[in-house]
């Protein structure tokens, strides 16, 4: 029966879409048309709308129901999705497009794109910090602070082997090679195991500190490993022969290889993204690009790299010049991880929030000339953050799932007794009883705007559904 009226849905669809071709100014066809798009194919439906906001003439009643589509979205969701209990560490995709999400609750997660979690891999016995997916994508190994690296099928969600070996916190995996992969841990050891069947093959015990990154070229023949002195190790995985010793300087966050290997890039403590020429052992170029620590570095070709960071902040940036091809900035919070959908159009975020958040590029691709800030399909900060005001001098921003505290705004001699969180949860208004309003940033956790035009107490404050 459900199949059946699915594929009535889908022959109206197709005919609604028809008449919006003949008629692309039309709102009234072009609600109609989201209203049984979302029926349809879910999350989708918010392009539909964003596209005939674009179209039409009168793009009021499109707004309004663009927030009912969200709203509605977000009701059949519900409010555990793409949410864990815990910061998120880490973020990918296999390669059908669905999500794999770890995470400090101990928990590695799977969904599909419309929120619903397919499979919840469940035996760490502290925070999943890293993890990767076997060339074929049979197996998903996972990294843990209770010292172990696990092996998933990742289909059942099935736990198949225990690999105990480090005496500290993994904090890294990469493949090198098809058949081997390499860990690093805090007990300052990086090891390298035979992925047929688990066997340590060498232990590379050159470094002085906790290892805080790991990457290894893509043909599996070089790896780098950095420690907390900020010294950074290129070494050969079969014999753990070294090659060069780098001075990062200061404490690494990050490490990739270009996909040339030609280059080692460094992500430092300072923000930094250094590019090494990894034979001469010599630092080529040094960008500015973000304020905090990078805890992240990605290629995406052989030109851009995306970063992530503390600072809340993942950007793509072209190698060659050092200039930012797109930003992303999360209201509240650091990033630690970022994940590309297989079709390239959508990417996920991932960090200190509880939530992961789905982004959608500009159009023309999302290494197109920056059109601004890329938007988010679907935030649920809504969902997991409450404003709260006591009618005293200071305001607080709490998450309700952890019954904890996240920020508190302060300013004397006034008296908040109204508050309101913007539909992005990027902003918090507050009112005053004298009629005064205060917007602070809450992600920057700083004072926005201040207005002061009311002569009377407010009454009430509300945030308009574009924010």
């Amino acid at each position: 029966m459900m199949k059946d009226l699915l594929h009535k849905y889908k022959e109206k669809l197709q005919s609604l879409q028809a008449e919006v071709e003949k008629n692309p100014k039309s709102p009234l066809l072009w609600k109609k048309l989201a209203e049984l798009h979302l029926k349809v194919h879910g999350l989708e439906t918010l392009e539909y709308l964003e596209k005939g906001i674009l179209l039409s003439r009168h793009p009021e009643p499109l707004l309004t129901f663009k927030q009912e589509i969200l709203a509605s979205i977000l009701h059949t969701l519900g409010n555990l999705s793409f949410r864990h209990g815990e910061k998120v560490s880490k973020i990918g995709f296999v390669s059908q497009g669905k999500i794999l999400t770890a995470s400090y609750d101990g928990k590695i997660r799977m969904w599909d794109i419309s929120g619903r979690e397919v499979c919840t891999f469940l035996g760490h016995e502290g925070p999943v910090l890293s993890f990767i997916l076997t060339p074929n994508e049979e197996y998903l190994l996972s990294a843990s602070e209770d010292k172990t690296i696990r092996i998933w099928d990742i289909h059942q969600g099935q736990e198949l082997l225990i690999l105990r070996s480090h005496e500290g916190a993994v904090t890294h995996l990469a493949l090198a090679g098809a058949n081997h992969f390499v860990s690093a841990s805090k007990d300052g050891t990086a090891r390298v195991w035979n992925l047929d069947n688990g066997k340590e093959t060498l232990i590379f015990e050159r470094h002085d500190s906790p290892l805080t990154a790991l990457a290894v070229s893509g043909d599996g023949k070089l790896a780098a490993t950095a420690g907390e002195d900020g010294k950074i190790l290129l070494w050969v995985p079969e014999n753990g022969k070294v090659g060069r010793i780098l001075d990062g300087m200061t404490p690494v966050g990050a490490l990739s290889f270009s996909a040339t290997k030609r280059h080692l890039l460094s992500g430092l403590e300072d923000g930094t993204l250094m590019v090494w020429d990894a034979a001469l052992g010599k630092a080529e170029k040094k960008y500015n690009i973000h304020t905090q620590t990078i805890t992240e570095i990605q290629l995406l070709d052989k030109e851009v790299v995306v970063t992530c960071s503390q600072d809340g902040y993942a950007k793509g940036i072209n190698l060659q010049d050092g200039k930012e091809t797109f930003v992303i900035k999360t209201p509240l919070g650091g990033l630690a991880s970022f994940g590309l959908h297989p079709n390239g159009k959508i990417a996920v975020t991932g960090g200190e929030e509880v939530v992961v958040r789905l982004w959608k590029f500009p159009k023309g691709g999302m290494l197109s000339p920056p059109m601004g800030p890329t938007l988010p399909i679907i935030d649920l900060s809504c969902c997991h953050y409450l404003a709260t005001v006591s009618g005293k001098d200071f305001c607080q921003i709490w998450n309700p799932i952890k019954g904890t505290l996240f920020r508190t705004f302060i300013w004397k001699e006034m008296e908040f007794h109204k508050v309101a969180l913007s539909p992005s949860g990027a902003k918090v208004a507050c009112g005053d009883k004298k009629g005064e309003i205060r917007i602070w940033d809450v992600g920057e956790s700083s004072l926005y705007r201040s207005f002061s035009e009311h002569q009377a107490p407010l009454t009430d404050i509300k945030y308009s559904p574009d924010g």
